[in-house]
């Protein structure tokens, strides 16, 4: 079958819709965390796994805040900015985010919908955005 972009060119062909796709689906990930976070997940669940991390009863609350407004800005800056900074700041916060529940919940690890295993795929795929968008987009 004929085709439309040359071996050479298929790869930037690609590329022109597959990044912007990309940034948008990790935007909407990042989004609907900050929502579920906040406003789905009762929050004395989340206070529970706090308190499993260590984090003294008067901060949880400001804690899960914190964390949902951080997961929302990060959302935001993708699909607002254009800068390659998103990416390293994406890969420490979940990162962070997994190293501190492997010590804390590791039981996450075992959770059927794969809920600290999903990560190990995002962090590949935030590195490969970080190494392969434009430089360009960094200003």
């Amino acid at each position: 079958p004929a085709s439309f972009a040359s071996p050479d060119q298929r790869s930037a062909a690609v590329a022109a819709w597959a990044m912007p796709a990309i940034r948008g689906a990790f935007a909407l990930l990042w989004l609907l965390t900050a929502w579920t976070s906040w406003f789905g997940w009762p929050h004395a669940e989340s206070h529970a796994w706090l308190a499993a991390c260590g984090v003294p009863e008067v901060w949880r609350e400001s804690t899960l805040l914190a964390a949902s407004l951080l997961d929302a800005g990060i959302g935001l800056a993708l699909l607002l900015t254009r800068t390659q900074w998103i990416w390293p700041l994406q890969i420490a916060v979940v990162g962070a985010y997994t190293l501190v529940m492997s010590l804390c919940l590791p039981q996450f690890w075992l959770h059927p919908f794969g809920v600290l295993g999903k990560n190990i795929p995002l962090l590949v795929m935030m590195f490969v955005m970080w190494r392969q968008e434009p430089q360009a987009v960094s200003k």
